[in-house]
């Protein structure tokens, strides 16, 4: 759609150009993902051996996956983007904002909203409560915050000399 757009609207060889500066970006963009998630992997499964082997087996790994994946109709891959925002959102948002400028978050507490906020999130949607997907981000976001900082509260805090490195 986008090169029809640009032939319509521009000169053939202008838009021939911003065309392959698309597809251009579209590649090397793809292309760090996949080494990304391929890298990711190989570090979960073997962190203590760094061998290239392993690294290029969980790149190919993705690529397959995403290649796959590549074939089902937009639809699914539009939500599937919305899912992975959506809990990546709830999950680290408030986590973040909370790790920068609460001195009394602890590690028990940011652990706590990265496990609660998918877990919510899912069963919202599960549910089919009201406001659907951007009601199940919403909710998330609120109910692992409140249990961050619960768990926070109660538990120990990070030590005074840690906090004053980051906080002073």
């Amino acid at each position: 759609m986008v090169p029809k757009i640009l032939i319509e609207l521009l000169p053939y060889p202008v838009a021939i150009l911003l065309s392959v500066g698309l597809l251009g970006a579209m590649m090397s963009t793809v292309d760090s993902i996949v080494i990304l998630g391929g890298s990711a992997i190989t570090y979960d499964i073997q962190p203590q051996r760094k061998e290239k082997l392993f690294s290029v087996i969980g790149t190919a790994v993705v690529g397959i996956v995403a290649l796959v994946l590549s074939f089902s109709p937009p639809g699914f891959i539009l939500q599937m983007v919305g899912w992975s925002t959506g809990i990546f959102a709830s999950a680290w948002l408030m986590l973040t904002i909370g790790v920068l400028y609460w001195k009394r978050m602890t590690k028990a507490g940011a652990l706590t909203e990265l496990i609660v906020a998918p877990i919510v999130m899912l069963v919202y949607v599960a549910l089919n409560l009201p406001y659907g997907f951007q009601g199940s981000i919403a909710v998330s976001l609120l109910v692992a915050t409140v249990c961050a900082i619960i768990v926070s509260l109660l538990t120990k805090s990070v030590d005074e000399k840690v906090l004053e490195k980051f906080f002073s």
